[in-house]
């Protein structure tokens, strides 16, 4: 999974409930639990899986899946998750996708999964959610924490001015290390990489103690050549890295390279 994916991952994680609540627009949900999302009889996982009762008593699952851009294979895969959640848990499932970035020029994302097939119908509805769509001031204003590591994606999100005021509130948060990375990684795309990191300190403590910095580099130190395999390792990273996220810029990739070099060869 790429870093980004996996960043959002855990602000799902960090925040079910303020993240369920923004979702269906309804205060008062309960998180019973956070499920499990593997699905082992056919190899499938979806991002985060969650457990809630709202204010009636209802008992419903809340499926999240993160991608970084549209792919016309998402859908098929959205009705797979749910079919299988549903399966699984015995319960109703309210599936949704957010997308980190526009997709290309002229490609349509499609916000429904529909197959027929003989007469036999196959369909599947899903919330999309696409950061771009979004306006910045108005997150900002809803207070909600979920939403501050996704601001800088959002329309008129990508400035110094919106950036600083994530940043402050952030870290009026318990532990915002974690969050003010990722709030880091997102601005990235779209913005210049070394002011964001002036703007938020992002400093080698915090990427070590990241658990998305440990996922990035989990297979850097297990080599034996200390030397090539730290070379080999961060090229891994970079080239994973640029599969789930086209639009980072060269400059960033720099940046996060020279940051993974220094980081594990000063740690074997």
């Amino acid at each position: 999974m790429g870093a980004f994916d996996a960043g959002g991952k855990r602000t799902f994680h960090l925040f079910a409930r303020a993240w369920s609540e923004w979702l269906l627009q309804q205060e008062g949900l309960e998180v019973e639990a956070e499920l499990s999302g593997e699905f082992q009889i056919v190899t499938r996982s979806t991002d985060t899986l969650m457990r809630v009762r709202d204010e009636a008593g209802q008992i419903f699952l809340v499926l999240t899946e993160l991608q970084t851009r549209y792919d016309r294979q998402i859908p098929q895969r959205l009705a797979a998750y749910a079919a299988l959640a549903r399966e699984k848990y015995r319960l109703p499932v309210y599936v949704t996708v957010l997308y980190l970035l526009p997709p290309p020029a002229g490609v349509a994302i499609q916000r429904f999964f529909r197959s027929e097939f003989y007469g036999q119908v196959a369909h599947q509805d899903f919330d999309v959610i696409c950061l771009w769509e979004l306006n910045a001031v108005d997150a900002l204003a809803l207070d909600n924490p979920a939403l501050l590591p996704f601001i800088p994606l959002m329309e008129g999100g990508s400035n110094v001015s919106t950036l600083q005021l994530c940043v402050e509130r952030l870290r009026s948060e318990e532990d915002p290390e974690e969050l003010e990375l990722l709030l880091t990684f997102f601005a990235t795309l779209v913005m210049d990489p070394r002011l964001v990191t002036q703007i938020t300190r992002w400093n080698m403590q915090m990427i070590k103690e990241s658990p998305l910095y440990q996922e990035l580099v989990m297979d850097l130190v297990s080599l034996r050549d200390v030397q090539k395999g730290v070379q080999k390792g961060v090229q891994k990273v970079m080239r994973r890295l640029s599969r789930s996220c086209g639009a980072f810029s060269p400059s960033a990739f720099s940046l996060l390279k020279h940051t993974l070099m220094r980081s594990s060869l000063g740690s074997i």
